[in-house]
């Protein structure tokens, strides 16, 4: 029960600043090698997001085949 509690206020504490973001507006601007990349703050935190899933994803997928006793 409790870990449910805990995962429903993590969700509300991410909607809360996502929602915080989107009332928020402004540009994220990257300079690298003589190029200037601008996306707003909203594209920039669901990339992080999004990225940090994938990793977390892809890190699971590979410790579940190295720990597999079928490999």
């Amino acid at each position: 029960m409790i870990r449910i509690l805990i995962f429903l206020a993590v969700v509300f504490a991410l909607g809360l600043g996502f929602a915080w973001l989107a009332d928020r507006p402004g540009d994220m601007v990257i300079t690298f090698n003589g190029y200037q990349y601008q996306v707003s703050l909203m594209v920039a935190a669901v990339a992080v997001v999004a990225v940090v899933a994938a990793v977390m994803i892809l890190w699971w997928l590979v410790k579940s085949l190295w720990n597999s006793p079928y490999t």
